[in-house]
């Protein structure tokens, strides 16, 4: 691990402990056992630090859902994609997941809206693969909205999960669980 990696590592798990409001860089230093200055080799604030996890983490969503929704998938298979992606990244990644989930609030302007309207963007391209599926009768007529926040929702809370470090997870096992419990809600009958 870099002394860089080493650094975010230490301010993931501080956030989550404490919020990223109530964590200080000076406990991040004392975390690091540095002077607090040298903290500024990696981040030139604390707002700063916050946007760059945020942004890492919010591409690697928006990369996976650009490339389920541009593929040849049928609606059913892309629902069965965006569900792996919301799994392995939590699984991978649980700490950042859950800077997308608690903390993107506390990002300054422009950055929140810019936040806001990409979140925005990623809920509309799921809606869009939902749209598509009642369009070619593989889902039944249902509201858009409803589903598109139901499905997302069932897909957020995992992050916390899979930080408790539970040996006996397995994500392939987790995206089976999640499509058997999603998936009948949509498909035409």
């Amino acid at each position: 691990m870099t002394k860089r990696e080493l650094f975010q590592d230490k301010a993931l798990n501080l956030i989550h402990q404490k919020g990223f409001k109530a964590m200080t860089m000076r406990e991040l230093a004392v975390e690091m056992s540095c002077d607090i200055k040298n903290l500024y080799n990696y981040t030139s604030s604390k707002d700063a630090l916050l946007l760059e996890l945020l942004e890492g983490v919010s591409d690697d969503f928006h990369r996976g859902i650009n490339s389920i929704v541009s593929s040849s998938l049928s609606a059913k298979q892309q629902i069965q994609e965006l569900i792996r992606l919301h799994v392995t990244l939590s699984f991978e990644k649980p700490l950042k997941v859950g800077l997308l989930i608690n903390e993107y609030r506390n990002l300054p302007e422009p950055h929140y809206t810019t936040f806001i309207s990409n979140r925005d963007k990623y809920e509309g391209l799921v809606a869009s693969i939902i749209t598509r599926g009642i369009n070619e009768s593989e889902f039944r007529p249902l509201n858009v909205f409803i589903a598109t926040q139901s499905i997302l929702g069932s897909l957020r809370w995992q992050y916390d999960y899979y930080h408790q470090n539970n040996p006996n997870l397995n994500a392939y096992d987790i995206v089976e669980e999640l499509v058997s419990l999603i998936l009948p809600g949509l498909l035409a009958r």
